[in-house]
C-alpha cells in the first residue's frame, strides 16, 4: 500500500527495526551498509531476523533460511526484497 517512491525507506525502516530487535539495540544505532556479522549476529540471530522478517511479510514472499548470508547488510537486502515484492505484486 505505500507508494513506489517511498517503500525503500519504508522497507529500510522496518528491517532496520527488525535487526535492532533481534541486536537488543536502538535502531539509530545500526549501519544499513555493515554487514549482518559486523553487527553483531551469529547464525541463531540470523534465523531469528529471518523469521520475525517473515512474521512481517506473511505470505507475500516466502524467505530462505540462509536471507541473511546471501543478502550480508539490510541495504542489500532491501534491494532484494523490493525486487521480490514488486515481481510478486505483478503476478
Amino acid at each position: 500500500a505505500t507508494p513506489p517512491g517511498q517503500r525503500q525507506q519504508v522497507l529500510s525502516a522496518q528491517i532496520k527495526e527488525v535487526v535492532a530487535q533481534v541486536l537488543l539495540q536502538e535502531s539509530g544505532e545500526i549501519d544499513s551498509n555493515k554487514g549482518f556479522f559486523d553487527l553483531g549476529m551469529d547464525s541463531l540471530m540470523m534465523m531469528e531476523l529471518k523469521n520475525r522478517l517473515q512474521q512481517h511479510l506473511g505470505n507475500s514472499i516466502v524467505l530462505s533460511n540462509t536471507l541473511a548470508f546471501d543478502y550480508r547488510s539490510i541495504d542489500a537486502l532491501v534491494e532484494h526484497l523490493l525486487v521480490e515484492l514488486s515481481f510478486n505484486e505483478s503476478h
